[in-house]
């Protein structure tokens, strides 16, 4: 969800420059079905909890599917929390969750996994196409091979890399 909090500060002009890293579509961008059958337990519609713990199978599909078994298990052990349904509920029931792609903004970097099960590259893309200001900076870096997982998963320095080289380029 951090992506689209990125999204918001700076539609909100509170931010110098923004990046949204696997970022959820805000309430405006339908998602496509493959994001809807793997997030759709993360929003708890019918259940009586207040949070939403991922099984071990599905963070394996949803978060860490590029990585070898064993260490998909470590990544489970040390990354999986439970996370409120308050959250994910709000991104889509709230009318705050739409961004005004028409603005003008600065500058956002959208950077995505080439293996995202959960937010796939084509979902990237398509958030990003919709800003519509021609003299606003929008740029994409999908990477292939890498999941959801791409800041925790083995080759996260090259995506910190690209990052840290888009923003000292503006």
């Amino acid at each position: 969800m951090a992506g689209m909090a990125v999204m918001k500060l700076v539609e909100m002009e509170k931010a110098s420059a923004g990046v949204s890293i696997d970022g959820a579509p805000p309430k405006n961008v339908f998602p496509p079905f493959q994001t809807l059958k793997i997030a759709l337990p993360a929003f708890g519609f019918f259940s009586f909890k207040k949070y939403f713990m991922g099984s071990r199978t599905w963070y394996s599909n949803a978060f860490f599917n590029t990585i070898p078994g064993t260490e998909k298990e470590k990544a489970f052990e040390k990354f999986a929390v439970p996370e409120s349904y308050k959250v994910s509920r709000q991104l889509v029931l709230n009318s705050f969750a739409n961004i005004d792609f028409k603005e003008p903004h600065v500058p956002i970097l959208f950077v995505g996994g080439g293996s995202d099960h959960i937010f796939p590259p084509s979902l990237t893309q398509t958030i990003a196409s919709r800003y519509k200001d021609a003299n606003s900076r929008v740029d994409v870096k999908i990477f292939d091979g890498k999941s959801h997982f791409i800041c925790g998963e083995p080759g996260w320095e090259k995506v910190a890399d690209h990052i840290l080289s888009w923003y000292e380029s503006l």
